[in-house]
């Protein structure tokens, strides 16, 4: 036997990992709004801004999958229910952080995909992987802005505090900090 502490590996629980989350997304839509994040705004951004219910009702749909017995169903049943009031899709498959903004949550879909923290994704934005054989979906850097109508494919990386063009076709990876636009999406400057 040693002395040696063990390393916990273990994830945490999923309780916890929503809680992070909505703080997060709430001080990203609180500064985003000029106001303090709190129990009252809380409620105020639940009822007058539907990003940040879009984003809730996803995190609150990984929190009921973690359930023991019937959290998939369950789950699976209040996904259907958010597409059908909010005409856009997030999968149960993709993996959203903390303060991600969306200020008009209308036909997006987020496949296979994982976005880091504090991601700005606006309206008409398609996120996954490029075919049902592809590897994975892409994997969009922290502080990253994805313009309207933009599409984002494969198993590519969007590095940190890149910005996509509205309409934009993104097929090859983007490095940090630049801006990408066209069809197909080219570098057209602020690489770091």
């Amino acid at each position: 036997m040693t002395d040696t502490p063990m390393t916990d590996t273990r994830k945490p629980p999923a309780w916890a990992t929503f809680a992070e989350h909505l703080r997060g997304d709430l001080v990203r839509v609180a500064k985003v709004g000029g106001q303090r994040p709190g129990g009252a705004f809380l409620v105020y951004a639940w009822l007058f801004l539907p990003g940040f219910r879009f984003i809730l009702q996803h995190r609150i749909q990984r929190l009921l999958a973690s359930l023991p017995v019937v959290g998939r169903v369950v789950a699976r049943l209040y996904w259907a229910r958010t597409c059908r009031r909010s005409g856009s899709e997030i999968a149960a498959i993709a993996t959203v952080g903390p303060g991600c903004y969306m200020p008009h949550p209308y036909a997006i879909v987020l496949g296979d995909c994982t976005l880091g923290r504090n991601v700005a994704v606006l309206q008409c934005v398609t996120i996954g992987k490029r075919g049902d054989d592809a590897p994975r979906g892409p994997i969009i850097g922290d502080d990253v802005e994805i313009g309207a109508g933009a599409t984002i494919l494969g198993p590519i990386t969007i590095g940190r505090g890149a910005k996509i063009g509205a309409n934009s076709v993104v097929l090859k990876d983007v490095p940090a900090g630049a801006v990408a636009a066209g069809s197909p999406a080219r570098i057209l400057g602020g690489a770091r």
